[in-house]
């Protein structure tokens, strides 16, 4: 069953921070998945809430709630705008070079327990999508026979 949403979220797709927490606490040591989205942002929207600046994804998305095992089950969501973790927004905007450009993009969205967070859990996202050196100028960079020594490009000083 598919069902329109507002926005894809953590919060709209698995739960709450407190069902988010109650899941991490079952088992302090394991990734916790939560959800599987996939999408086409095509833009951003930039906002103030409660909890500070955001920025959302805006183009096509779904995503689906995971079992324990990490299989999607139950309902697939629908929505136009879409806000993830910030460090997965940032790598999906930073693959938009110009007005018109589309990213395509598929994650496994979990949860790990983290003493340190103020929410005692981190997000995680694996990339379920295989990058191709090909269609991506940064991973044909990276996977590229370079030259072994970096030119140095200081001018040396002369000597008097």
């Amino acid at each position: 069953m598919q069902q329109l949403i507002r926005k894809i979220s953590p919060r709209t797709v698995f739960g709450s921070k407190g069902d988010v927490l109650e899941l991490i606490m079952k088992d302090k040591d394991a990734e916790h998945p939560l959800f599987i989205v996939a999408g086409k942002c095509n833009g951003r929207r930039e906002g103030t809430g409660d909890n500070g600046p955001w920025t959302a994804l805006l183009g096509r998305f779904m995503a689906q709630a995971c079992d324990p095992n990490g299989k999607p089950t139950g309902t697939i969501y629908t929505a136009g705008v879409c806000h993830l973790p910030n460090y997965v927004v940032d790598t999906i905007l930073g693959q938009l070079e110009e007005p018109g450009d589309t990213v395509q993009f598929k994650f496994a969205i979990g949860a790990i327990y983290d003493e340190a967070s103020a929410t005692s859990y981190v997000y995680t996202a694996t990339p379920l999508l295989e990058a191709r050196p090909e269609d991506d100028d940064v991973l044909q960079l990276l996977t590229t026979d370079a030259p072994k020594q970096i030119a140095n490009t200081k001018k040396a000083k002369k000597s008097d």
